[in-house]
């Protein structure tokens, strides 16, 4: 199986999944691989299809490459979170 990832232009080096529209209307991409991600068995269609997106490096992958960069997302989120929390965060409102 297939997927489509391309890079997120807002946050560095967080990978972003198609999403499959059948199944839901509320975005086009999730840095999360879930039941809402785009599977495509067919090579050729996936290409297809990814030939279509121009920005931000789409490429289509296989599934255990999706989950590795869904992993990679994650801990990148979970980072990002304990800074939230630092005491010396310019962006933490208990500073202001």
């Amino acid at each position: 199986m297939y997927v489509i990832v391309t890079d997120s232009i807002k946050q560095h080096g967080v990978s972003l999944f198609l999403v499959d529209r059948s199944k839901t209307k509320s975005s086009w991409w999730e840095t999360k691989l879930s039941n809402n991600v785009l599977y495509m068995y067919n090579l050729r269609k996936a290409l297809r299809i990814c030939s279509k997106l121009k920005h931000n490096n789409p490429r289509v992958v296989t599934v255990e490459e999706a989950r590795k960069l869904s992993n990679k997302n994650e801990s990148i989120r979970d980072v990002m979170t304990m800074f939230d929390d630092h005491p010396f965060n310019i962006n933490n409102s208990e500073n202001s």
